[in-house]
């Protein structure tokens, strides 16, 4: 990220909502959640550059410095408008072959995002016999299979699956709880592949350690909240 100037005290009491001011503030924002891992200090940085390109919307310096925060939070399409709109506003300036280059590799990137995610299959009785091949290195498919794949997959069954287990069943007249068969195994599947080839046992110890067949998905939640 880039600065404009050293503002002094006064000048910032006297212009709390300048165009520069925003701009520096955002930075010093910038700085530190690289200094500290703050990805919050991401977000405020973000925040303030939107403010300032509210009222500047063609502001080169604002548009390259929003663009990297963008990445930092992997929002990447928002970043490559960003980049985009600085490269448009101004072409050849200072940053012109730096935001090109950060574009290019952007866009790459995204191309190499959006190939595992072609393979994904949502569907767990679909994916279950993938995901077995994966684990056991029986793969058949044409494509390679990347390792960002997995994580897909990892973030699939958190976020579905595993929220989705316990089904209700009525019996006589009681409502009881069971896992749904197609799901648990492809979460099983799920945990093999990332305790074979990423030494992770987090889902398959997590999964160990759930409830029985008659246990109410507010139990799944508990254990889901309190791992990880």
């Amino acid at each position: 990220m880039t600065r404009r100037f050293e503002p002094s005290a006064a000048y910032w009491d006297a212009h709390p909502d300048s165009l520069a001011l925003l701009t520096d503030l955002a930075t010093a924002y910038f700085q530190r959640a690289e200094a500290g891992d703050r990805a919050v200090d991401y977000g405020q940085a973000i925040e303030l550059l939107g403010r300032a390109l509210a009222k500047n919307p063609d502001d080169p310096m604002a548009l390259f410095n929003r663009a990297i925060a963008l990445e930092k939070m992997n929002a990447y399409k928002e970043a490559i408008r960003d980049w985009e709109h600085c490269l448009r506003v101004d072409p050849s300036g200072d940053w012109a072959v730096e935001a090109q280059r950060r574009l290019t590799e952007l866009r790459k990137k995204m191309k190499e995002h959006e190939k595992p995610l072609a393979m994904l299959r949502t569907d767990p009785v679909a994916a279950t016999p993938l995901l077995w091949a994966r684990a056991t290195g029986q793969t058949t498919s044409p494509a390679p299979w990347s390792a960002s794949l997995d994580e897909e997959y990892l973030d699939l069954a958190v976020r579905e699956w595993l929220a989705s287990l316990y089904v209700s069943v009525d019996s006589s007249g009681h409502q009881t709880w069971r896992r749904d068969p197609a799901l648990w195994d492809a979460l099983t599947a799920t945990a093999d592949v990332l305790r074979t080839h990423h030494k992770d046992r987090w889902l398959a110890d997590l999964l160990h350690d759930l409830p029985d067949e008659s246990a109410s998905p507010n139990a799944l939640r508990q254990f889901a909240g309190s791992a990880r």
